[in-house]
């Protein structure tokens, strides 16, 4: 029995080398190989470029670079899970369904986009219930789980699959801190010298807005939690930016206060890690508790895995209360329950290891933890004011396993709603890739500057970075500085980079979650990519819901991605959101990729869709003066 166990534990070993050494040859690969035959017979599935003098044949969105026979032959095929239901959820699982190593693919809760995809299939798991998930990648022998979002990636859902012994692309709940916490990210950027704007963190308006008129606008004045992108002030007048600081310090402008949370005991006492949890806590849990909204200062229960709190009341499914609602009190675990608590989801509060409580008996959880109820506020309890800085902005992003990291590629978004960069700002209204304004000398500054330092930071930090790493840069006179980091994918920008990326993509993200990115090259299509964001009219203000879209299957220029989309009782495709799809295409350069996107766009019927006319025109204006040069 000892001899047979150890020679297991050999091959498993000796298999686990051999498949992470064919993963490398994999990446490496350069041989082209036509994926004609994997196409399904519906339009939308590819993309086509204008005939030039290069390419008469059509570009096809699909990776060109795939697992010889014999390689393929030595891997093994794995299941994946995709958390998330946006169009960037949706160009992920169309991009990792062509991997070789793809056997199923699941998104959870998905969309009527991914739900197209082959080998692909929508799952009603919540996010917020880290359990079910893991119990979900349990029983279907999920080997990778990759979060696009940001809001589970700050809750912890990486750190309870992880937990579990299941690989996952997401950065822990620590190292999320990065977008979570504007303060964090700009004290990491002081403490390791990155470049990024001087800036003051406050928590009282009165001492913002000392500080403000000190230094005069403009001002950038931002929220420092998760605001859905919209947290962000530019301020041109000193006025402006004290009526910012008191919309989001006074009059809670990204969320009510008031909203509860289960701590722990002095034992484990709450770091300075809060931004990230009020945020998530005011725009995740309120909203799925809509019945709450009017008892905020009486909710007291588990604001990060909101299934375990029953209502009002706070009745705990494994916290059980011994006297009134409101009090502090000593909880008791129920009998039946020692493990599914409210710990495991809300272990990014601590600074102790997230298994310490676990360990434990139910009777040594109750003596020493206590229930507090504490009042929380939202992503704007604590502002962060700092330097403006002009410029031309672009998008950069790097996959990191810790220590290491490999850069992806650039864009730039559009976030203004209105033609010529006006109006109020959105979650993104289109982008394109590459930014030519990141040339490559730029590049290599970010990565040496930004990125490799941020990685190199959060190592030191303790909370080492594991994921995919935005960088939002402002570029002048041929250097970049740090605007903000994300720490998933952007959203139109994910669509662009998934249709120029040449590689096997789901490869490069098992090497990073094994932490072996050292060894991984990239390869990118020559071709620009080119997304335009198709919106309910009205967006971001109010819009209707439930219009009817068709023809989404005529587009033959250009990839559709859904985003705000559903199917209605009778199957009919309607908007169920504000940014409902985005028209991706390819072209030689960025005028052609604009061209085929539109032509996209056009061919897509629905009478309620509002997009920008204007996608591009700053990368289009740059090409047409080298052109005439």
């Amino acid at each position: 029995s000892s001899s047979s166990s150890s020679s297991s534990s050999s091959s498993s070993s000796s298999s686990s080398r051999n498949n992470s050494i064919v993963t490398g040859m994999l990446l490496h690969h350069q041989a082209p190989f036509c994926l004609s035959s994997r196409l399904r017979a519906v339009p939308c599935t590819h993309i086509k470029r204008r005939a030039s003098p290069a390419a008469a044949s059509p570009q096809r969105l699909r990776s060109s670079r795939r697992l010889p026979a014999l390689l393929a032959a030595a891997l093994h095929e794995t299941n994946v899970l995709i958390i998330g239901n946006g169009g960037r959820e949706h160009a992920l699982a169309w991009k990792l369904s062509q991997s070789d190593l793809c056997k199923q693919l699941f998104v959870a809760p998905g969309n009527p986009g991914t739900a197209a995809e082959p080998k692909v299939q929508n799952i009603p798991l919540d996010p917020a219930d880290h359990a079910a998930v893991v119990e979900f990648c349990r029983a279907h022998d999920v080997g990778l789980v990759m979060v696009g979002p940001e809001a589970p990636l700050v809750a912890g859902l990486a750190d309870d699959v992880a937990a579990a012994g299941i690989r996952v692309f997401g950065p822990s709940a620590a190292a999320a801190q990065l977008e979570g916490s504007k303060k964090f990210m700009k004290d990491v950027c002081k403490k390791y010298n990155i470049p990024t704007a001087a800036y003051e963190t406050f928590t009282e308006p009165d001492a913002a807005k000392e500080y403000i008129r000190q230094q005069g606008a403009p001002i950038v004045v931002k929220a420092s939690g998760l605001a859905a992108g919209k947290g962000v002030i530019v301020a041109q007048t000193v006025d402006e930016a004290c009526q910012a600081v008191d919309d989001m310090l006074v009059g809670a402008m990204f969320g009510e206060a008031g909203v509860m949370r289960v701590t722990c005991c002095a034992e484990h006492a709450v770091g300075d890690r809060t931004d990230a949890g009020r945020s998530y806590a005011a725009g995740h849990s309120m909203q799925k508790h809509s019945e709450l909204g009017n008892q905020q200062a009486q909710f007291f229960g588990c604001t990060a895995c909101p299934e375990c709190c029953q209502g009002a009341q706070g009745a705990c499914r494994a916290l059980q209360r011994t006297a009134s609602h409101g009090s502090r009190q000593r909880p008791m675990l129920s009998s039946n329950d020692s493990s599914s608590c409210c710990w495991m989801h809300l272990g990014f509060f601590f600074n102790s290891p997230r298994s310490t409580p676990h360990s434990r008996s139910t009777s040594q959880l109750a003596r020493t933890c206590c229930c507090a109820q504490l009042s929380w506020p939202p992503a704007g309890s604590r502002v962060v004011v700092e330097e403006f800085l002009d410029g031309e902005e672009a998008s950069f992003f790097a996959l990191l396993d810790g220590p290491n990291a490999v850069a992806l590629a650039s864009a730039q978004d559009h976030k203004a709603v209105g033609d010529g960069d006006t109006g109020p700002n959105t979650g993104g209204m289109g982008a394109y890739s590459p930014a030519p304004v990141v040339t490559p000398e730029i590049e290599a500054q970010v990565m040496e500057d930004i990125v490799l330092r941020t990685s190199q930071a959060m190592v030191a930090e303790g909370c080492p970075f594991r994921g995919v790493l935005f960088a939002g840069l402002m570029i002048k006179d041929g250097k970049a500085k740090l605007l903000e980091h994300n720490v998933r994918f952007g959203d139109p920008e994910c669509q662009g980079l998934m249709a120029r990326l040449d590689s096997d993509l789901l490869a490069a993200l098992m090497q990073a979650c094994d932490g072996e990115l050292s060894s991984v090259k990239l390869s990118w299509k020559p071709e620009a990519s080119l997304t335009i964001v198709m919106a309910a009219a009205g967006y971001p203000g109010s819009y209707k819901k439930g219009t009817a879209i068709n023809k989404t299957d005529a587009v033959s220029t250009a990839k559709v991605f859904h985003a705000g989309t559903a199917l209605d009782a009778t199957g009919q495709l309607v908007a169920s959101g504000g940014r409902v799809l985005g028209v991706t295409a390819l072209g030689e350069d960025v005028a052609a990729a604009q061209a085929a996107a539109y032509e996209g766009v056009r061919a897509i019927d629905w009478s309620d869709a509002y997009h920008r006319k204007d996608i591009g025109w700053r990368a289009v204006a740059r090409l047409q003066q080298a052109q005439q040069a």
